[in-house]
């Protein structure tokens, strides 16, 4: 239990003398509101009170900025990283490994380049208007001030792109043409962000009607301006090759995995993946029919049964969450209150196509939600989206989610509930949960485990395509598509379409993705690899296990092993 008000002041004042834990919680909640302020997405990420209504600078000084903030914040807390008090020591190391990433992506001149088709400044500034508040009128205030500051965020992240133009740090011609085209999207007569002007009627606001218009005005040009800038001046310069390279690819895997796993090891170990998968599909194709092939059950999967509208398609989804909560809770998990609700979302038109999770917002008055982009399409075949459900929501990124954001305040600091994101934790995670789910039986029909089968079929791929295409590794000659040829583009969606069972689509854009975001896409096998590694090495019943693992709050891989095996 914290101290009260007045003890926790005596205590810190006395911390050079007694290092009790409350010294890492008071100085990661500094930390943590100087975070959010120089970097205001988060605030609207976590649903933070304050500066919903401006930016972070993207310019060259604010992430000199960031660097600094990072640099003190390491300083602060180094002298605890051998502490004997265990949560002293776990708040500092947490806060330590962060930071410590945060610094060698600015020191490494990372961030010069942070261009691509997913997961970069345009697509990541853009969904933070999905996450605002539309609820009340100072909601509406602040989206109107942040439409009218995008053109000065992104002001200052092509200032930083041309920094790195300037030092030879310029992107694929793929990826340019990628984000080149969302941005003139984002400027068009379709821009997502003229659905906020149906919303606000809606939301019974209209009186604030004049105002979105021009603030959406004055967006809208920001995102031309961009647009012309990458079409013109920064595609000039742009690489013709797709692969970043050994050295950026070396660090882009620190900076997803927080560890630095032997990458021909796992190149080999997913072709060993792909060929176990391979191997349980034709088994379970055979299941559902015995005289068709893999490709012919699938196709027939891909006509019935399908939810005829997206709507029904969220009813689904949602429907998974709550059965498997019902089932889980008290046996493999203890499932908090404020997991038993999860919004089900269609994001809106022209965004990259995928799912991902948003977390609750850190008083709970935002529930966590899984978002759906689904293009164009009505009808939407069912068998490959209960493995996502189980990833995106219940027991993948929800559960982990809102234990996160409601773990021990005695354990986890709050820079850790609201800050701390390491993919190869996190969406280690949510492949590990889609495979407990198989093993518990929760793909109670054989088309739902193909469609499992096939995702882990296209997570298998990921690794051997992101690692060969960055790296310029050949294709083994024991591999069972394309023996011997030289990754590139065209050979990695034929993979991810044939193999990947992706629409054209799909394929080109998760290809798209790999290459402008290295090493996201491992992230998911190897988290999953290393924490059922652990899972057999720790020996324990799956509830301690599960405790454990999502318990301490999100760290990097390479601590959550000591976490684990007891030996922090």
């Amino acid at each position: 239990m914290l101290p009260s008000s007045f003890g926790y002041q005596v205590i810190s004042s006395l911390c050079h003398v007694l290092p009790w834990p409350i010294v890492i919680f008071e100085i990661a909640d500094r930390l943590t509101d100087e975070f959010i302020a120089l970097r205001p997405s988060w605030a609207t990420i976590v649903g933070a009170a304050e500066h919903q209504d401006r930016w972070e600078d993207l310019s060259p000084p604010g992430w000199e900025q960031y660097a600094d903030f990072a640099r003190r914040g390491i300083g602060e807390v180094q002298p605890f990283l051998t502490s004997d008090e265990p949560v002293l020591r776990h708040g500092a190391r947490v806060i330590d490994g962060h930071l410590q990433l945060v610094l060698d992506k600015v020191d490494n001149g990372d961030h010069l380049d942070e261009l691509g088709h997913v997961g970069t400044p345009l697509q990541e500034s853009r969904d933070m208007f999905d996450l605002m508040r539309r609820d009340s009128r100072d909601g509406w205030d602040d989206i109107i001030k942040r439409l009218h500051g995008y053109r000065e965020l992104l002001r200052g992240y092509t200032e930083t792109l041309d920094s790195g133009l300037q030092l030879g740090r310029a992107v694929a011609i793929r990826q340019v043409d990628a984000v080149t085209k969302q941005a003139y999207a984002l400027a068009g007569e379709e821009s997502p962000f003229d659905g906020l002007g149906r919303e606000l009627a809606d939301a019974g606001f209209s009186d604030q009607d004049d105002q979105l218009t021009e603030a959406i005005e004055a967006a809208k040009q920001g995102c031309h301006r961009l647009a012309e800038y990458l079409a013109t001046s920064y595609r000039t310069e742009a690489r013709s090759e797709d692969g970043v390279g050994r050295d950026r690819y070396e660090r882009a895997v620190l900076q997803n995995l927080g560890a630095s796993p032997d990458l021909h090891e796992i190149y080999l170990w997913g072709w060993d993946e792909i060929a176990a998968i391979r191997t349980r599909l034709v088994e379970t194709a055979r299941i559902i029919d015995p005289t068709s092939s893999v490709d012919e059950v699938l196709a027939d999967l891909e006509r019935e049964p399908c939810a005829g509208s997206q709507d029904e398609f969220a009813d689904f989804v949602r429907e998974r969450q709550l059965l498997a909560m019902e089932a889980l809770d008290g046996v493999h998990f203890d499932v908090p209150p404020q997991a038993r609700e999860v919004k089900v979302n269609l994001a809106p038109p022209n965004v990259p196509l995928g799912a991902w999770y948003y977390p609750p917002s850190e008083d709970f008055s935002r529930l966590g939600s899984i978002w759906y982009a689904l293009g164009e399409r009505q009808e939407i075949a069912l068998y490959g989206q209960v493995s996502t459900a189980y990833h995106e929501g219940f027991p993948g990124h929800h559960l982990q989610g809102v234990l996160a954001m409601s773990a021990a305040k005695d354990l986890c600091t709050r820079y850790q509930r609201l800050l701390m994101w390491s993919p190869g934790y996190d969406e280690g995670w949510g492949l590990y949960a889609e495979r407990l789910m198989d093993e518990l039986g929760f793909f109670e029909r054989p088309e739902y485990v193909m469609g499992y089968l096939t995702s882990q079929m296209f997570r298998a791929c990921r690794v051997v395509i992101d690692i060969g295409c960055h790296l310029k590794l050949p294709i083994p000659d024991h591999a069972p598509f394309f023996p011997g040829r030289q990754w590139d583009f065209d050979t990695a969606v034929e993979v991810m379409r044939t193999w990947g069972r992706l629409t054209d689509d799909n394929a080109e854009s998760e290809v798209l993705r790999y290459l402008g975001l290295p090493a996201q896409a491992i992230a998911y096998k190897v988290g999953e690899r290393l924490i059922l590694d652990l899972r057999e090495r720790a020996g324990l019943p799956l509830k301690e296990f599960h405790r454990r693992v999502l318990g301490y709050g999100p760290v990097r891989l390479d601590y959550l092993e000591e976490l684990v095996l007891g030996e922090a």
